[in-house]
């Protein structure tokens, strides 16, 4: 039988506070979502999905590109 993995709390909340955190600076330079997804390579919704701190399978685009 697969074992589910489930992503730790610690963690979970360092997702959310650096989606937050991204979000409040794209906002801060109001560069619209769309852009800022174009320029760092993803989906506006994966853009979304990270600022809203629920991205956490697969890829992750280097923090760099934010």
């Amino acid at each position: 039988m697969k074992q589910k993995l489930t992503t730790p709390i610690p963690v979970k909340k360092a997702l959310k506070k650096l989606g937050k955190d991204i979000k409040e600076a794209r906002l801060r330079r109001r560069i619209p979502a769309a852009l800022m997804a174009e320029r760092v390579g993803i989906s506006r919704v994966t853009l979304k999905s990270i600022e809203d701190g629920l991205y956490q399978w697969g890829f992750m685009p280097p923090l760099s590109m934010f």
